[in-house]
């Protein structure tokens, strides 16, 4: 049974969503300043689970009542994934991506509003428990989201 958490973020003069959570949290075994941003997943290692985080740039919008607005810190974000993963029992963040959507619309009024939203994810991985084969306790590779499935395991 896999559990989605989900964990409040302040952003700046931005809107930074929650982080999101899915797949199955172990007991903490790093601090989040001990999890590691890596590319592949290292050898020995499984995936635990996948985490997403977006910030809304909401300038133009009805609900954007202050001037202070400054872009998304990507950053701050990423050391949201990171903590997270710590807390989920995470030790590395594998195949992170941040993508941008840029959206156009009416919004509240008559004139064209722009918004932008930054959009996170990474899968969450820990080290393979000692006599077990390998996926025990890890997230299969069909249970992941189809754009990850091909290079976590």
């Amino acid at each position: 049974m896999a559990l989605v958490a989900v964990v409040v973020v302040g952003c700046g003069g931005h809107a930074m969503g929650v982080v999101n959570f899915s797949g199955l949290p172990q007991p903490p075994v790093v601090p989040p300043e001990h999890v590691q941003d890596v590319l592949q997943m290292p050898p020995g290692y499984e995936s635990i689970g996948e985490l997403s985080v977006d910030c809304s740039d909401l300038r133009g919008s009805c609900l954007a009542v202050t001037d202070t607005l400054d872009e998304c810190d990507l950053d701050r974000m990423i050391g949201a994934l990171k903590e997270e993963a710590s807390r989920v029992g995470g030790e590395f963040i594998v195949q992170r991506r941040c993508d941008t959507d840029n959206h156009e619309s009416t919004g509240c009024g008559k004139t064209p509003e722009h918004s932008e939203v930054i959009r996170c994810r990474a899968l969450v991985a820990r080290r393979v428990a000692p006599g077990t084969a390998g996926s025990t306790g890890g997230v299969p590779n069909s249970q992941l989201p189809p754009a990850l499935r091909a290079t976590a395991n």
